[in-house]
């Protein structure tokens, strides 16, 4: 699994960014808990779990 930073709002402006890869589920799940909860978190800064094999989205322009 791994760790991804994407945009809150699902908008198309900006690239994701890989945070950690090959982690397990259950320890990927807390440590997304923990970053989204967080109260110095920027609000447009989500993260989540992904598959092995996700592709990050990259804008084309």
């Amino acid at each position: 699994m791994k760790i991804v930073l994407t945009d809150n709002y699902d908008r198309e402006l900006y690239d994701e960014k890989l945070i950690a890869e090959n982690v397990a589920e259950r320890v990927g799940n807390k440590i997304v808990d923990l970053l989204n909860d967080d109260p110095k978190r920027f609000d447009e800064d989500y993260y989540k779990l992904v598959e092995d094999d996700y592709k990050l989205f990259e804008r084309d322009y």
